[in-house]
């Protein structure tokens, strides 16, 4: 997705690195946020429709978007697979680096936070162009298989 983005949509970037930080040593102020939601909806005992959810998160936001009423969900790993080559090994890495120059965008993957080790590679397949990505929406709607529905509806009767 960045990669087509800096490829199409962005005009002033010319390059972009993700740093991959070690597990478990984060300590952002999502992290936080994230821990008082979960200790809220660990209080209730069901939660039987979506917007129960939008209530926790009202409390503890200044905004809560709905999906598929105030945003999509494009499905980019499907696009991508059938634009671009599989970036290998990408749990091992701490840093990727995308570049754009003139004509191209390139990759390069790194196992260190310093230096400069990994060759930069273009990631298009033979033949595509980064202009041939076509998003489909996701489904936001999941269904439920019948046998579970019933077993549902069975554990919430009240006897």
């Amino acid at each position: 997705m960045l990669i087509n983005w800096l490829a199409c949509k962005a005009i002033k970037v010319e390059q972009v690195t993700l740093y991959f930080p070690v597990r478990g040593h984060s300590f952002l102020p999502c992290d936080r946020l994230f821990g008082r939601i979960s200790q809220d909806l660990k209080v209730k005992d069901t939660i039987l429709e979506p917007t129960e959810y939008h209530e926790v998160f009202v409390r503890h936001c200044t905004q809560v978007h709905v999906l598929n009423k105030e945003w999509h969900v494009h499905d980019w790993k499907s696009a991508a697979q059938k634009i671009y080559k599989p970036l290998n090994g990408l749990q091992e890495m701490k840093r990727v680096i995308i570049s754009k120059t003139r004509s191209t965008v390139s990759v390069a993957c790194e196992v260190s936070y310093l230096g400069e080790t990994g060759e930069a590679k273009n990631m298009l397949k033979a033949r595509k162009t980064h202009k041939m990505v076509k998003l489909d929406l996701v489904n936001a709607q999941r269904s439920v298989p019948d046998a579970k529905y019933k077993d549902v509806v069975n554990l919430l009767k009240v006897t």
